[in-house]
C-alpha cells in the first residue's frame, strides 16, 4: 500500500489537476451561491416593510378598508365615486385582511406582493418560486387613463433581484392575467416600452358598473381613483 503525505502529492500532475479541480467547484458553488442570493434581493421599500410591527401593519389595513367602504358607500348613493389611498395603506391590506381572499386570486408561485408609488411611477415586488428556484420579482410602470373605462400600463423596467429581466417576459404574465372576455385588451409599444390596454368590466353587488375615469399618483406615495356609476340594466 502506498502512503501519500498532502505536501508531496499537491507536487504530482495528479495532486496539482485534483487540488485545481477542487478549487475550481468550490468557486463555482461560490458563484452560483451569490447569483442565487442576488436574485433573491428584496428592494428597500419591501424590506422596511417587512421590518414593520403587525400593529402598524393592522393601522394601514384599517384605514385603507374605511377608504374602501367610503367609496362604497358613493356608489350607492352616487353618480360617481372616488377611492384614495397610500402604498403603505395598500400593503398594510395586503398583510393583513387582504392575505388570504388576495393571494387565491394569484398564481401559487406568486408570494406576497409589495407596492411603491414615487410620482407616476407605480413598483410592484413579490417573491416568486418555480420548483427549486426562487426569486424577487420587481416591476415598474406607469398607469394612466387615456380615455374613460380604458387604463393604460406601460412597462417601464423589470427584474429579478438585482438582475435585469426582459421586460416582454413579465407582459406576457400579465397578458394572460387580463385577457379576459370583453376586457379589449391591446398591446402597443412607446419609447420601446410594452404598454397593454384593457377596458376592465368592474360590477359591484351585480347592481352598479363602474367606469374609471381618472387615475393620479404623487411623490408622497398617494394614489386617488375616481369614476362614474351607473346601474346595472336588466335584462
Amino acid at each position: 500500500m502506498i502512503h501519500w503525505k498532502w505536501p508531496d502529492f499537491l507536487q504530482t500532475r495528479a495532486g496539482v489537476i485534483l487540488f485545481r479541480t477542487g478549487v475550481g467547484f468550490v468557486i463555482f458553488l461560490l458563484i452560483l451561491l451569490v447569483a442565487y442570493s442576488a436574485a433573491s434581493v428584496k428592494p428597500g421599500f419591501y424590506r422596511r416593510f417587512e421590518s414593520m410591527p403587525h400593529a402598524e401593519r393592522k393601522k394601514l389595513n384599517d384605514a385603507f378598508v374605511s377608504q374602501v367602504l367610503t367609496a362604497y358607500s358613493q356608489v350607492q348613493d352616487s353618480d360617481k365615486f372616488s377611492l384614495g389611498f397610500t402604498d403603505q395603506q395598500f400593503n398594510g391590506w395586503l398583510s393583513v385582511d387582504g392575505s388570504s381572499g388576495m393571494f387565491r386570486a394569484l398564481p401559487r408561485e406568486i408570494k406576497s406582493p409589495r407596492l411603491a408609488i414615487q410620482g407616476d411611477r407605480v413598483e410592484i415586488a413579490a417573491p416568486v418560486t418555480y420548483k427549486s428556484f426562487s426569486a424577487t420579482a420587481n416591476l415598474s410602470g406607469t398607469i394612466r387613463v387615456p380615455e374613460p373605462g380604458v387604463i393604460s400600463i406601460r412597462f417601464r423596467s423589470a427584474r429579478l433581484g438585482i438582475y435585469p429581466f426582459d421586460k416582454e417576459q413579465f407582459v406576457e404574465l400579465v397578458k394572460g392575467a387580463l385577457d379576459k372576455p370583453d376586457w379589449e385588451l391591446e398591446q402597443t409599444n412607446e419609447g420601446g416600452d410594452p404598454v397593454l390596454s384593457f377596458r376592465p368590466k368592474i360590477t359591484i353587488d351585480k347592481k352598479f358598473d363602474l367606469t374609471i375615469v381618472s387615475f393620479q399618483t404623487d411623490a408622497e406615495g398617494q394614489c386617488h381613483i375616481s369614476g362614474n356609476v351607473a346601474k346595472v340594466k336588466r335584462r
